[in-house]
Parts: structure tokens; C-alpha cells; sequence
């Protein structure tokens, strides 16, 4: 049976306290003020679990070491929030907040995944519950370069995958501790109650299972009704050129919609860098690739030709280096 320890997440104080608890239990939280999370960090078209817009932030001890919401001496493999009931939709990135993490000798490594949710796993309804499955973009990060705050603007991680990549409904985002090593990380969860009993918050078990959270202590689980501080960055309308902030380096302009041939996109980079914007379809296929090359900070242009394509949804993508920005066009013949 998995018991937890409460952290709380303080604003200012560097402390954590564990105590232990027999059973599910929460107390000594501090409600985080929610400004942050509509910070320059986090634009407009971020998915955000409900509960994370309304719950105190809390980081879970695990007895025996760790995280409930993070790698600890169960063995857990990966920590994944769900977004379910959307559409055809584009994902660029996501956001994470670490609130704790404990580096021992060469730093481990975790990876931030993006999943199809086609897997088969367990939740209070039974098993063969739709879970995490294909994984459909991932990106490495070393625990040395991973953030961590007790206040969100402190903590919160921004992460780009390679490439768009376009979900045709429910996804899901997480990450997995297989290569951590000897370090542990805790994510930042929301209060135990506070996600209305939606089992959107899973976690694969030592055994390479999927398990929800809410799954009691019963049966082996946690019994916790919880989120977990992980946005997607989806199909961005914001980070224009005329808007006062930059989002990951880039603004860039919305195009007319419907796309009109050798229309003219404007964009403006914070950095120098080696710039290129990228044409994708909506099944996610690479269809054109305008290469720039090195420029330096402030406003351009590129003409986009849409001659060759097929009338249909696309998602243009301005490269900056390893910085990127995505937004949606309408192609009509």
C-alpha cells in the first residue's frame, strides 16, 4: 500500500517538512497566487488542467523517499497529465513546474514525452481504461538544467518538441524517470480533491503498467484526486508582431486567412540566430521548408507560395535555432 507525506509549497521559505500519514491527507498548504501562471512564460492557447486554475499547488512526499508526483522508492517510472475531449489540434511544447529535485553525482536524465492516448490501463472504472500509449514527440533534459521554485514563476520549465506535432484528439503529457539514475524530481501537483474525481493524472508503476492516481490504497495506488503542473503549448495565436513580449525568442505574425499566394509573413527574432519557417499539413507531414539562414535580432519578412498545395489546414512554424513558434493558416483554391 503506498503511503504519502505531505510537502507544502511555500513562497518564500526553502523547507520542506515530511510527516507521515496512514491515509490520504492534506495539510499545511499555502494557496500560490495564480498570477503567475498567465506570466510572459505562458501566453495565450496554453492547455492548463481546470484544477490548476483553482487548487492550492502542493509537492507529496512518497514514504520511503521521493515524490508521489515524481520518481520515489516505488519505483515509479513516469508521471503523465491527460487533456482529453479536444480536437484535431497542434502541439508545439509544453510547460512544467518542478518543485523539487535532488541531484546525487552525474546528473540523470529525464524525458519530457508526448503520447497518444491509445494505451490500455487502470483506473477506479477497472482495467483496459484508455491511458498513455504511443509516444509521439519526446525530448531529453538533464536534471542540471531543470528548474525548480516554490513559486511558479520560479519553477516553471518551457520545453519545444523537434517538430509540430498534430494530435487528432486526446493526448497526453509527461515525464518519464527510466534514466534518472540515483536523483529524484517532484512535479508540482494540485491539492488531493481538487480535480473533481477526473482521472486525468497517471503514473506507470515499476511494472511498465498505467495506473490513475486515484486509484485507492487498496489497490496499490495513491487514492489521490489530482493534476499535475503540466501545460501544452498548443497552435499559438498570441506572440504577434505588435504584442509588447516575446514567446521562446519569436513573434510572429498571423497570416491572412484564407492564405493568399506569396503572402507576406512578417516575424521578429530577440537573438541573433540560423531562421527558417517550415510548412506542415494537417496530418503533421513536413510539405515546404523556406530556409533564411543567419540573421540577426529585430523585425523580417518571408513571402510564403502556396501554389502547390492542396486546399486544406496547415500550421506554419518559424524556426529560431532551437526556438520556435507555430501558428495556423486556411489554404483555399
Amino acid at each position: 500500500m503506498k503511503k504519502i507525506y505531505l510537502v507544502a509549497i511555500f513562497i518564500a521559505i526553502v523547507s520542506f517538512s515530511f510527516a507521515q500519514r496512514s491515509e490520504r491527507s492534506v495539510s499545511n498548504s499555502i494557496k500560490m497566487n495564480k498570477a503567475g501562471i498567465s506570466n510572459a512564460k505562458t501566453p495565450t492557447d496554453t492547455l492548463i488542467p481546470a484544477s490548476c486554475l483553482t487548487g492550492a499547488p502542493v509537492l507529496y512526499g512518497a514514504s520511503g523517499g521521493g515524490y508521489v508526483s515524481g520518481n520515489n522508492s516505488y519505483g515509479d517510472l513516469a508521471k503523465v497529465q491527460a487533456f482529453v475531449n479536444t480536437s484535431s489540434i497542434v502541439v508545439d511544447g509544453c510547460l512544467f513546474w518542478i518543485g523539487a529535485k535532488e541531484i546525487v553525482g552525474t546528473p540523470g536524465t529525464v524525458a519530457v514525452n508526448l503520447y497518444n492516448m491509445n494505451g490500455t490501463g487502470t483506473t477506479n472504472v477497472g482495467t483496459g481504461q484508455p491511458c498513455p500509449g504511443t509516444i509521439l514527440a519526446t525530448v531529453p533534459k538533464t536534471m542540471d538544467v531543470i528548474d525548480t521554485g516554490l513559486s511558479i514563476t520560479n519553477g516553471l520549465n518551457a520545453v519545444n518538441f523537434t517538430s509540430p506535432v498534430i494530435v487528432p484528439a486526446d493526448f497526453a503529457i509527461g515525464i518519464d524517470f527510466a534514466n534518472i539514475g540515483n536523483d529524484t524530481i517532484g512535479i508540482v501537483s494540485t491539492t488531493d480533491g481538487n480535480a473533481g474525481g477526473t482521472e486525468f493524472s497517471w503514473e506507470k508503476w515499476s511494472d511498465g503498467t498505467w495506473n490513475s492516481l486515484l486509484l485507492p490504497n487498496a489497490s496499490n495506488g495513491w487514492g489521490l484526486d489530482l493534476d499535475f503542473y503540466i501545460f501544452a503549448v498548443v497552435d499559438m495565436s498570441s506572440a504577434n508582431v505588435n504584442d509588447s513580449y516575446f514567446f521562446d525568442g519569436i513573434k510572429l505574425s498571423c497570416n491572412p486567412n484564407p492564405f493568399i499566394s506569396n503572402s507576406l509573413i512578417q516575424y521578429e527574432i530577440q537573438n541573433n540566430g540560423k531562421v527558417s519557417m517550415e510548412i506542415y499539413d494537417i496530418t503533421g507531414k513536413l510539405v515546404a521548408t523556406y530556409n533564411e539562414g543567419n540573421q540577426v535580432a529585430g523585425k523580417h519578412n518571408i513571402v510564403i507560395n502556396s501554389d502547390k498545395l492542396q486546399a486544406g489546414s496547415y500550421f506554419y512554424s518559424l524556426k529560431c535555432d532551437s526556438h520556435r513558434l507555430t501558428k495556423k493558416m486556411i489554404v483555399t483554391q
